[in-house]
């Protein structure tokens, strides 16, 4: 028997489709159908959907199999207004990185950034803020070592909201690596202006060891990475690059993030 498909057509107001869908699935709102959106595909042979509400696991699964994977570059910028400016430009995955706002201003400019992000098709990491994340259903939530003591892990991954976890260390790359997040980032690769780092750069020969560890986990590298060093991060075991100071202190940095993103287009493609 063929699997069925959740129809999700003339769903209204703002938030990712994760966030869509888990409210449908509070108010049992699903239906046979087709998706609209591009990116929801090879649904049909995966999961089976019926006339009744989804379990909670039933929606983390669902959600696994919706998001694409963590793009292979995604920048991360420390407000709605970036949000404004980048996203729109082909922004497949882009961090929000909130520092000393409210929990009001937190909630609203997650909610602002869910918005833009799901016009364009983009995925949304919230830093930090999980409570707010979670309630607002965003992709993914980017935690540090800190957070997992007073993170709930499993609401989030029974919400199918992915988990990032930083690492700076062996040992914090065990700590990670027990959450079984969906991927592990490690920095500083090289030396930043952004702000003052215990750590000292990681270098390009830590990254090998930690993909070596990682396995199919994905690799998210850090800090001084610019857009002619990218090919050597992946080169060196990354799957993605993360990147801040190169676009946002660039004298024009709508044009250094078309820049990047032309090379992102170059390194799918060798990818596939």
């Amino acid at each position: 028997e063929r699997l069925r498909l959740v129809h999700i057509a003339g769903t209204k107001g703002k938030g990712s489709t994760a966030a869509m869908i888990a409210a449908m699935a509070m108010k049992g709102d699903f239906r046979v159908g087709l998706f609209t959106s591009p990116h929801l595909v090879e649904v049909e042979e995966r999961i089976q959907i019926d006339s009744r509400p989804i379990s909670p696991h039933e929606l983390a699964k669902l959600m696994t199999i919706l998001k694409p994977a963590i793009d292979v570059f995604y920048p991360i910028v420390p407000d709605f207004a970036w949000m404004q400016r980048i996203v729109p430009l082909g922004i497949r995955t882009v961090q929000l990185r909130l520092k000393d706002a409210s929990p009001p201003e937190v909630a609203l400019q997650i909610d602002e950034s869910l918005a833009i992000c799901a016009r364009h098709q983009c995925q949304l990491i919230v830093n930090d803020h999980w409570q707010e994340a979670m309630t607002a259903g965003a992709d993914y939530v980017h935690l540090g070592q800190e957070d997992l003591a007073t993170a709930d892990i499993s609401k989030l991954k029974s919400l199918g909201i992915r988990i990032g976890l930083s690492s700076h260390s062996r040992e914090e790359l065990a700590t990670a690596l027990a959450v079984n997040p969906d991927y592990i980032a490690l920095g500083p690769i090289w030396e930043t202006k952004l702000k003052a780092m215990k750590w000292a750069p990681q270098g390009l020969g830590r990254l090998g060891e930690w993909k070596r560890r990682m396995g199919a986990i994905p690799l998210v590298a850090i800090a001084g990475i610019t857009v002619e060093r990218a090919p050597s991060v992946l080169d060196a075991g990354a799957d993605s690059a993360a990147v801040i100071t190169d676009f946002m202190t660039h004298a024009d940095p709508v044009a250094r993030l078309k820049e990047w993103l032309a090379w992102a287009d170059k390194a799918r493609s060798s990818l596939n």
